[in-house]
């Protein structure tokens, strides 16, 4: 019977540490997610920084429309 009583604490302990790593485990898997969730919205600002960054370089950077003859004569009067 000791023997037993024995077996059935090692199974105990084993238990709780088992259930101790699943928690770990889920808690670790959490700050992943949470890592991967900051990481994708750092990402999407940095990518919405530069669309607008490249739309105020374009809209700098434009070429004045083709003028023609007639423009041109209104514009020096």
């Amino acid at each position: 019977m000791p023997e037993a009583k024995k077996k059935y604490d090692e199974n105990t302990v084993l238990f709780y540490d088992i259930l101790e790593l699943k928690e770990k485990e889920e808690k670790g898997k959490g700050i992943e997610k949470e890592k991967k969730s900051t990481d994708y919205q750092k990402a999407k600002d940095v990518r919405k920084k530069d669309l607008e960054n490249l739309s105020k370089d374009e809209e700098e950077n434009q070429t004045p429309k083709k003028r023609t003859s007639s423009t041109n004569v209104m514009e020096y009067l």
